[in-house]
């Protein structure tokens, strides 16, 4: 079943505290997730960031409820109910969430300080932003951005000249670390008379490992196995080829790649979308200098256990 969302696991974790003990946070992993019927690979499937996503909602539904001061932090890494969380629960509400928790003004003082941020209006919380975490909402919101600039730059490079792309592809492979230092190891040599291919990369200072590859800027149809069979044709014995194009490539273009490997050439497929993914990843057409840097500071747990005579006792 789905990964439930962070509002949907508060009425659960209310209820593993509401033996009065005090619980770490795996053990109410364990337990919901189990609630919840998830699969090995649901309880362990992560979000961009690596946290296990299951984790991360409950983490903030713990988060949120202490705000609501439904639970409280005896001491590091431990949670339990608080006698405000036993009043919620004698109630038995059908569900535990962001509506019911705003009667408390602790949580709305919490709440909409965030939302002050321009998260989203105060006093309000819509279905979309209520039903992730706010990690998520982080992610989420850089990913789309990044999709964006990639698309951008997709968009940049079928606008200019077959020999700009020949150029850009040069310049793209040389950065992912395809060359060897010498000078004169990578080289353009599209133009009439290449027989399908633009360039051409040793990687080794005696030429023995080359890389050949061919660059083609479509701003609309795809490449089709013709092309693939074509510049398979073009490549010296059992080598080595990249094959980049701004636009797609079709099933049967893929399908000839892969029969091309079996025949001892070895030739790699990189379409416009991922074309531009590997620009962004390695810094080509975007600016550093105009980049923005949102930097996240998790608490230092150990911060906090050091030795209090070291601040004073006054």
């Amino acid at each position: 079943m789905p990964i439930p969302d962070y509002q949907s696991v508060m009425l659960p974790l209310l209820i593993v505290a509401s033996d009065g003990k005090d619980h770490r946070m795996s053990e109410a992993v364990e337990v919901i997730s189990g609630q919840f019927g998830l699969t090995e690979a649901e309880r362990h499937e992560q979000i961009p960031s690596g946290t296990e996503k299951i984790y991360d909602r409950i983490s903030w539904a713990k988060s949120y409820m202490k705000a609501a001061m439904l639970l409280e932090y005896p001491q590091r890494g431990l949670f339990r109910i608080t006698e405000r969380g036993r009043s919620v629960l004698a109630q038995k509400p059908a569900k535990i969430d962001l509506t019911l928790l705003r009667q408390f003004p602790e949580f709305v003082d919490y709440y909409d300080g965030k939302a002050s941020d321009n998260l989203e209006p105060a006093g309000t919380a819509t279905a979309a932003i209520a039903d992730v975490t706010p990690t998520q909402l982080l992610e989420s919101g850089f990913q789309q951005m990044r999709k964006e600039i990639q698309s951008q730059l997709l968009d940049q490079i079928k606008e200019r000249s077959p020999q700009f792309l020949e150029q850009l592809v040069l310049r793209l492979l040389t950065r992912m670390g395809y060359s060897d230092p010498l000078p004169g190891s990578a080289k353009r040599v599209g133009g009439p008379g290449d027989q399908g291919i633009d360039v051409v990369i040793k990687r080794d200072p005696l030429g023995l490992d080359v890389l050949y590859v061919q660059a083609k800027r479509y701003t609309n149809g795809s490449i089709g196995r013709q092309d693939i069979q074509a510049f398979a044709g073009a490549l010296p014995g059992a080598t080595r080829g990249i094959f980049v194009t701004t636009s797609t490539f079709t099933k049967q273009a893929i399908d000839n790649a892969k029969q091309q490997d079996l025949a001892g050439k070895k030739i790699i497929l990189i379409d416009g979308v991922e074309l531009s993914r590997l620009m962004y990843e390695h810094g080509i057409g975007v600016s550093a200098e105009k980049s923005r840097t949102y930097e996240v500071k998790p608490v230092d747990p150990g911060f906090f256990v050091e030795d209090e005579a070291e601040f004073g006792s006054g």
